[in-house]
């Protein structure tokens, strides 16, 4: 696979803060990203306007323009989509008085002002660093602008306000040659994948709309995503050893993918899609073992795998790129939809074989019954056996060497 876009990145490491130093003072961060952020976009679909500011240095003007146009932009159909669900409007308002639960362990913030560099396992033993790394997850944004999305409530629009600005302006990214995955980092690959794969967009589409949200704060965010798409580019899985064994590669370059996609006024974005997708159908070829499970044979992980790559495939079609994606996509999915449909036991759950919890085979038939309508027994065990048709055999039982 070509890495010529791994050297862009790597050449372009210098437009990034270096943690550590005068510049992470939040003001200065701030100026930092919103004097960058001309220079990462195509002046084009800004218009006459935006070119003339450019040219005459009129920064302020022209940043202006940025943020009406993305207030302008239409209503994007597959985070509205993501918006409609269903959603935990308790955890939204938990969220909104600074209230989480992350890995079962519940915090309040004391001022109601959410800290993401916080850990509250570290005060509290065992500690555990999973508590910190998925806060920065962001999960209940989601939970948030679905609320948002609904009732209008400004409320939430300025708690997020208050939150996506603290997270900009008070986590910096790592050094360039730092990959940010260690203890108290918000900047591990993982983390990043997830939130540009949902959390920061779908909040950015809802929040947008918000006369609470200023125009700042959306430029400060497309800004960070595009920072953020470039860290895992730089640092994420495919960089490493061993790079395509493990399922953070589907997260990682399926947040990649989502951002080029929502955001194509970068200049980068088109790039930055294509590679992503090269790498996470190399992944999917590598990792699906000939029976057609992921190679770490846990169920969340094959649904991590699975989940990610198909929903890779729905943005793709949104924008109609299905073309670009390769001949094999598919086909390897199904693949990996069957596997779980095997392993399935009577209950239709999946057996908690290594890093894994009690999980519904429909977690992946589901979706797979949507992606391939011609398999009746995709749909017969998304339905819980009420429509479709079960595994041909004679026998349930199969052997998955």
């Amino acid at each position: 696979m070509k890495r010529c876009f791994l050297s862009l990145m790597l050449a372009a490491a210098a437009l990034l803060p270096v943690a550590g130093t005068a510049a992470d003072a939040p003001e200065k961060r701030r100026d930092q990203l919103l004097d960058n952020l001309p220079n990462w976009l195509n002046a084009e679909p800004f218009g006459p306007e935006y070119a003339a500011a450019l040219k005459r240095g009129d920064r302020a003007e022209a940043l202006r323009l940025v943020a009406g146009y993305y207030r302008r932009k239409p209503e994007n159909p597959y985070l509205a989509g993501l918006a409609q669900k269903g959603y935990d409007a308790e955890r939204a308002r938990r969220a909104v008085r600074g209230e989480v639960t992350v890995v079962n362990v519940p915090y309040a913030f004391p001022d109601g002002r959410i800290d993401f560099r916080f850990d509250a396992t570290a005060a509290r033993p065992p500690q555990n660093h999973e508590w910190l790394w998925q806060l920065n997850r962001m999960w209940f944004w989601n939970d948030m602008a679905a609320d948002y999305y609904r009732k209008k409530d400004e409320a939430c629009a300025r708690a997020f306000n208050r939150q996506v600005r603290d997270w900009i302006l008070q986590v910096p990214a790592p050094a360039a040659d730092d990959n940010g995955d260690r203890p108290g980092s918000a900047w591990r690959s993982i983390e990043a994948g997830i939130r540009l794969g949902k959390p920061w967009p779908l909040a950015f589409e809802v929040f947008r709309n918000s006369p609470e949200v200023p125009d700042e704060t959306l430029l400060l965010m497309v800004a960070s995503m595009h920072q953020q798409a470039r860290h895992l580019m730089r640092h994420g899985s495919a960089t490493r050893p061993n790079r395509f064994m493990g399922n953070w590669i589907a997260m990682e370059m399926s947040g990649v993918y989502a951002f080029a996609s929502f955001f194509p006024e970068f200049r980068e974005a088109a790039a930055m899609r294509s590679e992503a997708m090269n790498i996470i159908t190399d992944a999917l070829r590598r990792q699906l073992l000939p029976d057609g499970w992921q190679n770490e044979l846990s169920p969340d992980y094959h649904a991590v795998v699975f989940n990610n790559n198909t929903t890779v495939w729905h943005i793709a079609r949104q924008y109609g790129r299905l073309g670009e994606l390769p001949q094999d996509f598919l086909p390897l999915l199904e693949k990996a939809a069957e596997a779980y449909l095997a392993m399935a036991a009577p209950g239709l759950t999946q057996p908690r074989t290594n890093d894994c919890y009690t999980l519904r085979t429909k977690s992946v038939l589901q979706p797979a019954s949507q992606l391939f309508p011609h398999r009746q027994d995709f749909r017969w065990a998304a339905t819980g056996r009420a429509e479709g048709t079960p595994p041909a055999g004679g026998t349930a039982s199969r052997y998955l060497p």
